[in-house]
């Protein structure tokens, strides 16, 4: 039986290892050191840039394409978790300005 090619696998253990780097990071912070908020304040803004590129690119290519092969209900799931994500990113960034500002 050959196996199926994932498509997500390796970009999403891509993004998984960006925001774990992130975390890492974040649990560091000294929150008096203005030096480090700001470096998270960017880790934080950069990977936000790059989730959000991510779903860009994923609802251009890959869901158009899905889409139009084969109609099904799966594709609202993910475009509902997509704005989920979006809504998410934006109060990262208002709350990394917030703690920056």
């Amino acid at each position: 039986m050959s196996q199926r090619f994932d498509l997500y696998s390796g970009i999403h253990k891509a993004l998984r290892n960006y925001m774990g780097a992130t975390l890492l990071q974040l649990g560091r912070l000294d929150l008096s050191s203005e030096c480090e908020v700001q470096a998270c304040a960017a880790a934080l803004t950069g990977l936000a840039g790059w989730l959000e590129d991510h779903l860009a690119i994923e609802e251009q290519f890959v869901h158009r394409a899905l889409a139009e092969r084969r109609r099904h209900s799966g594709l609202t799931v993910l475009r509902r978790d997509h704005e989920e994500h979006e809504r998410s990113l934006s109060l990262v960034r208002s709350d990394v300005t917030a703690v920056v500002n």
